[in-house]
């Protein structure tokens, strides 16, 4: 991630009047059920909602973001609740994860299109993969997809993850914070 990124998300997370949001995503609350619990990978993890969720549900979860002042938000709403969460301020970009998990969670913001494969490696057989990012408008001109590196092509998640079996996929059309049209594209996927 370039310098101009990692200094974007530490503003986010730092400025004034910033507030997190602490609602888990609702593609993954939707999706778990009551699956039991095991070791939990959250990419990306920004103030920590998905990762505090998966820790409540008895989950062993590593959480990873960019940002310290994310990781520092997150920790201190884990202390609150009483959770342990192995909490890691890395660069995605050259991250290497460790181990196996039974279920993974990238939800927002963030793609790394080297990565694909190597989750698919790190998680176990029938294991879960959920992921909520944006996306550019369908029909978006060929000089808006160069400008915008953490949005998807319309279609691209539903294709990007070659041996993940899609339990559910969706692109929608939503109202951004600011009011404007924003599009958003959902997989939940099971590794066979």
């Amino acid at each position: 991630m370039s310098e101009a990124d990692k200094n974007h998300w530490e503003a986010k997370y730092s400025g004034d009047g910033y507030e997190p949001n602490r609602e888990p995503s609702a593609l993954l609350t939707e999706w778990l059920g009551d699956r039991p619990p095991g070791r939990a990978l959250d990419l990306a993890c920004g103030a920590g909602r998905n990762a505090l969720y998966l820790a409540e549900k008895g989950y062993e979860v590593t959480a990873v973001d960019v940002s310290p002042r994310a990781i520092a938000l997150a920790e201190a709403f884990a202390r609150e609740k009483g959770l342990t969460i192995n909490w890691v301020v890395a660069d995605l970009d050259n991250y290497t994860i460790p181990g196996q998990y039974d279920l993974m969670v990238i939800s927002f913001f963030f793609i790394n299109r080297n990565m694909v494969f190597p989750i698919i490696a790190a998680l176990n057989q029938g294991g879960l993969f959920f992921y909520e990012s944006i996306m550019l408008p369908p029909g978006a001109a060929a000089d808006e997809k160069h400008k915008h590196r953490f949005h998807f092509q319309p279609g691209e998640l539903k294709q990007l993850f070659p041996g993940l079996s899609a339990i559910r996929y969706e692109e929608r059309q939503v109202v951004g914070k600011d009011g404007l049209p924003a599009y958003i594209a959902n997989l939940a996927a099971q590794k066979e």
